[in-house]
Parts: C-alpha cells; sequence; structure tokens
C-alpha cells in the first residue's frame, strides 16, 4: 500500500515518537540512524557506600581490637612489674648483671684488661683498665622496657598463639643481645673516646637498639603473623 507524500513525515514522526518514549525502548536507547547507529547503554553506578562503610567499620574494630589488647597487656605488665617483680626476684638488677659480665667476656676476648669489682652480689659497673672511672648501668639501660614493648606488641597484633610463644623469647633474646652490644660499645668509646660516649649513650647506640625492636616487629607483621 503507497502512502501519501504529504502523510510520511507525520507517519514517521508519530512512529519515531511511539518508540522513543515506549519504556521497551529506554534502554538501551541508539545514537544515530540506521545499520550504523552506534548503541549506549545506560546503567546505574552501583553504590559502593555499603562496602566502603563496612571496611572502614571492619578496619576501625581490628584498630580498636589491637589498642584494647595492648593497654590490658601492658597494664598487667606494669603492676606485676612494679608491685611484684621489682622486689621480688630483682629482675632489673639480675639483667644488668647479665650485662655487665657479658660485656667483661667479650671485651676480654678482644684483648682488653677489664676492672675487677671486690663485691660479691649484683654488679652494675664495668670498664675497661685504664679508664676513668666506670660506667655504671642502671634500670634504665638495662632493656627490660623493650622487652615489654616488644611482648605487648606482639601478644596485641594478630597471629597464631603457638608461633608468638617461641617469637616472643627469641625477640627478647635478641633485644638482649644488641643491648650488650651496646653495652660493649660504650665501654669501648668510655676508655677510648670519652668525649664521645655521651653523645653515642643518648643517640647512636639508642637509635640502634630501638631500630632491633621496629625489626622485629616489621618481621612478625609482614612474614609471621599472616602465615
Amino acid at each position: 500500500m503507497r502512502v501519501p507524500s504529504g502523510l510520511r513525515g507525520n507517519v514517521f514522526s508519530r512512529g519515531l515518537s511511539r518508540r522513543t518514549v515506549h519504556p521497551a525502548r529506554r534502554w538501551p536507547q541508539f545514537i544515530g540512524g540506521g545499520r550504523l547507529g552506534l548503541r549506549r547503554t545506560f546503567r546505574t553506578p552501583p553504590s559502593r557506600a555499603t562496602g566502603v562503610k563496612q571496611l572502614l567499620n571492619a578496619g576501625d574494630r581490628k584498630t580498636a581490637r589491637f589498642i584494647g589488647v595492648a593497654l590490658a597487656v601492658y597494664l598487667v605488665w606494669y603492676v606485676l612489674y612494679q608491685y611484684v617483680l621489682i622486689d621480688a626476684i630483682a629482675l632489673d638488677d639480675a639483667i644488668i648483671h647479665t650485662l655487665v659480665l657479658g660485656g667483661d667476656g667479650i671485651l676480654a676476648l678482644m684483648g682488653e684488661e677489664m676492672m675487677t669489682s671486690a663485691t660479691t652480689g649484683w654488679r652494675s659497673r664495668i670498664a675497661i683498665v685504664g679508664s676513668e672511672g666506670a660506667l655504671t648501668i642502671g634500670a634504665a639501660c638495662d632493656g627490660l622496657v623493650l622487652f615489654a614493648l616488644f611482648t605487648v606488641f606482639i601478644l596485641a597484633f594478630p597471629g597464631r598463639l603457638a608461633r608468638k610463644l617461641w617469637f616472643i623469647p627469641l625477640g627478647i633474646a635478641t633485644l638482649h643481645a644488641a643491648n650488650l652490644l651496646r653495652v660493649v660499645a660504650l665501654t669501648w668509646v668510655h676508655r677510648y673516646h670519652p668525649d664521645a660516649l655521651s653523645f653515642n649513650h643518648d643517640y647512636t647506640f639508642t637509635v640502634l637498639v630501638y631500630g632491633a625492636v621496629f625489626a622485629l616487629w616489621y618481621l612478625w607483621v609482614e612474614k609471621l603473623a599472616g602465615r
């Protein structure tokens, strides 16, 4: 059937209008015409607010757990140390004594002649013969605070308990060995370069010992905790 030429535009317009507004033709829409038309699909982007909120909530819970456990463990340690350990077993004195004996032994192996002590109890002073006086190791330098900080971090951070039970003693032994080397180095500096003693005591070897703590934490977080 032939359509009069005067009605072709109206029929085409009405047909196009019907196709354009028809619900079945709204999605997807076509741009252009004929076989070369480009297809464009309009999609509403998925909302990520729920996923992000869940991730943030999970991160907040982990952070809160870590802080809570760390504070609880440190509080228990502080109470035990201040009211039980400090008087019951002289923990600081024992650690300092091992540092003095170990320092004497290492420096003697290096060929140094060490000052002897007439006391028979816990020793806290160390020096090479010829030094201007002796170095006294106090409780602040025996490494006990570092042991506590290291232990608190490992206990509070996620990880297998069985692995923590061997990693914590190994870490404490490593920190004690690092502090022993610090005592040896400071004793040697005190004998041969006394002017540099204060700076090395306050900065150089302190940074190295604390660096050992951070290295152990990094080893736990990156290599051991997640396995």
